[in-house]
């Protein structure tokens, strides 16, 4: 599948890429073929792979053209979405602001609109829409105190000196239904999904040092990451 690509034009934005792999493809496709469709041309397949990770979150998972006709499968269809499906993917992006995501919203908004044809939406659809945008604003809220919690105890760490200041904020923090992830000092293993590293990336499972806490909500008992621990390798 030659797609006449640079390492350097993939690298600008990958994304129209992987758009046209799977336009061109005619027939569902694994990401393995996708990423070894890309890695073909010369492109790294680390590069490839977590290049495809992003473009799964923020387009695969909301674009209305993109099929997933069965478990690991990807497909590009003229014919959009069901308006139910269409439904569903809008609801996870009602509160966004992302670039990316803001058109797909729009676009998925005109399948809606045609497959209902004025008619009035599922029964419930608008309860959930209203649970989306309340939970993205409980998001937004706490993680601007992750953000603040964070940047105070790493000062804390490397001063000593705001100890008023780092009490009142944990107190704050307890508050709130959020799970600190470390402490400064702290020795633990890199984990990419709680790790955000300084520097090159260590190995998964890597010892690495925290330097600054990182902050999950609890929600429902499952954790929300909302700020990785910044870590040094060892």
């Amino acid at each position: 599948m030659a797609i006449g690509l640079t390492p350097d034009r993939f690298g600008r934005d990958p994304n129209p890429v992987f758009m046209k792999i799977l336009q061109d493809a005619g027939e569902p496709l694994t990401a393995k073929k996708v990423i070894d469709a890309v890695a073909a041309e010369g492109v790294a397949r680390t590069v490839v792979s977590s290049k495809w990770a992003t473009f799964q979150k923020t387009v695969v998972k909301f674009h209305p053209n993109i099929h997933l006709p069965g478990r690991g499968l990807y497909e590009w269809r003229a014919d959009p979405v069901a308006p139910e499906a269409a439904l569903t993917r809008l609801v996870d992006l009602f509160a966004t602001a992302n670039k990316v995501k803001v058109p797909l919203r729009d676009a998925l908004v005109a399948v809606v609109r045609a497959g209902f044809g004025g008619r009035a939406a599922p029964q419930g659809d608008d309860a959930k829409v209203r649970v989306a945008q309340e939970r993205q604003f409980k998001l937004d809220a706490l993680q601007a105190v992750a953000e603040l919690a964070g940047e105070v105890e790493e000062l804390a760490y490397d001063s000593g000196d705001p100890e008023l200041i780092v009490e009142r904020l944990r107190v704050r923090v307890r508050t709130a239904p959020l799970e600190q992830l470390g402490a400064p000092g702290d020795e633990a293993k890199f984990d990419p999904a709680h790790h955000e590293a300084t520097g090159p990336r260590p190995a998964d499972g890597a010892a690495v040092t925290i330097v600054r806490p990182g902050y999950a909500w609890q929600e429902n008992g499952a954790p929300v990451v909302l700020r990785r621990a910044l870590v040094v390798a060892d």
